[in-house]
Order: structure tokens, then C-alpha cells, then sequence
């Protein structure tokens, strides 16, 4: 599916507001008292420091090949799309995992409908890989292990508060580490994965936050919260690190795949 970039781009770029103005916007959450907005702001904070990193560069850049050669065989798009089966899968199972933890309705509703979203993303790379020719399981039964690290992290965190802590920092950076860089480097390549899943992105990123704000209401809370942060996000910048290496890898040389 082809996608209009300079639109993509356009969107793409409104939803990174969430780390700026609009997340400034967002956090005069009503019933929220200054300490607990100061905390999301300092998240925030931790967050931008990161992708402003990744952004330049400071980990290494993703390669998707030559773009003379169609997407279905290139190494490097096809690993691409094998590496997401995995987060894309497990974010949802861990999400669903959670919901008994959220008491609040209207927080274990949208956490049902983040379930809903992920499964969705997590079918499209599936069924591109699968009229690709290509085994959609592979990365998932065997993925990197940075990758893996993440998500055995965030699955062993004890509260509710605590995972969405890391929901929030690997959400938002997932947007311009990987959706914003496929965007502007091969749009049609990963066109129709991007189309089904950045315009969730916004809705996962301010449930993360609204959970935060809810339940992390005690300096003891939001301590652990803060370790939970900074922990996952140097996870994250290793699982990164692991995929620009894949991408970069012997293997690459070998590439395009010849059906």
C-alpha cells in the first residue's frame, strides 16, 4: 500500500508533539496536583533526552537497502517487519495481563481497546510477511534477545503504575525511533504498517500517562516509577542498537532475497 509521504510525514510530526507543547497541554489533567504533573514532566523529559539521541544518531542508524529493489526482497525491510512481530505481540499480552490491576472503568476500557490496537498491528506484519512468502513466526520464536530483555523487564514489574511507566517511555519512543525513520526513509516499504498503527500511538502514550497520574500518587511510588523509566529506556536503546546491527549484518550482504 503506498503511502503520501509529505501527508505521513504531517502526521507523524503532530503526534511528536506529545512531547512538547502538546504534552504540556495534556498534563493540566483536572484533579492531578502539581507534584504529579512535575513527575510526567520529568518522564517527559527522560524521553526526549533519549530520542533526541537516537535521532542524531548517538546508536546507530537502521539501513532498509537499496530501494531500486522491491521491499518483499530486501533483507533488511523483511527483517525489519520480523523483528516488530514480537513487541507488537507481547505488548498486547501484557496489556490484557494488567487490565485486572486497573479498578478505574474508563482506564481498563481503553486498556481493552490498546489490546484491540495492538493485535491489530500485529496482524498486519503477519499478513505482509505471510504474501511475502515469508514465515511471520520466526522473529517471534527466536527474537533478539535485547528485545526479549525489554519485554521480560517490564513483564516482572509489580504494580500497575510501574508498567505503564514503561508503556509510556517505550510507546513514546517508539514513534520516532522506528515509525518516524520508516516514514522518511521508505514510506512505501513500510506504508501499510505504518497506516495501521501511528494514529493509535497518541491514544497509548496518554492512557500510559493517565494511569501514572492516577496511581503513582506517593513519593514512594513515583521513585519506583522513576527506576522503571530510566531502566527501560536504556533497554530500549540496547533492543534498537540490536535491530541497527541485524540490519547491518552479514547476512544484509547477501540481500536482495531472490524468490
Amino acid at each position: 500500500m503506498a503511502v503520501a509521504t509529505k501527508e505521513m510525514n504531517a502526521f507523524i510530526q503532530e503526534l511528536e508533539m506529545l512531547r512538547s507543547g502538546l504534552e504540556e497541554k495534556m498534563n493540566q489533567t483536572p484533579g492531578a496536583s502539581l507534584v504529579e504533573r512535575q513527575f510526567i514532566k520529568d518522564l517527559q523529559g527522560l524521553k526526549h533526552d533519549a530520542a533526541h539521541d537516537i535521532r542524531s544518531g548517538k546508536y546507530g542508524t537502521f539501513n532498509f537497502g537499496d530501494r531500486s529493489i522491491p521491499p518483499e526482497k530486501r533483507f533488511q525491510v523483511v527483517t525489519m517487519l520480523k523483528a516488530l512481530v514480537y513487541p507488537e505481540t507481547k505488548v498486547c499480552d501484557h496489556v490484557a495481563s494488567r487490565i485486572p490491576q486497573l479498578p478505574d472503568l474508563d482506564l481498563k476500557a481503553r486498556a481493552s481497546q490498546q489490546v484491540i490496537d495492538e493485535v491489530k498491528h500485529a496482524r498486519v506484519l503477519r499478513e505482509m510477511l505471510t504474501r511475502w512468502g515469508e514465515d511471520p513466526q520466526e522473529m517471534y520464536l527466536e527474537p533478539l534477545p535485547e528485545i526479549e530483555d525489554v519485554f521480560n523487564y517490564v513483564g516482572s514489574v509489580e504494580t500497575v503504575e510501574e508498567f505503564f511507566t514503561a508503556n509510556f517511555m517505550c510507546e513514546g519512543l517508539f514513534l520516532p525511533s522506528h515509525l518516524q525513520v520508516m516514514s522518511e526513509l521508505d514510506p512505501d516499504a513500510f506504508g501499510e504498517y505504518i497506516e495501521s498503527t501511528v494514529a493509535d500511538e497518541g491514544s497509548h502514550v496518554a492512557l500510559a500517562r493517565d494511569v501514572i497520574l492516577r496511581y503513582a500518587t506517593t513519593p514512594e511510588a513515583r521513585e519506583r516509577c522513576r527506576r522503571v523509566a530510566t531502566e527501560v529506556t536504556e533497554l530500549f536503546i540496547r533492543g534498537l542498537q540490536a535491530k541497527v546491527k541485524k540490519l547491518n549484518s552479514e547476512d544484509a550482504e547477501s540481500a536482495p532475497l531472490i524468490a
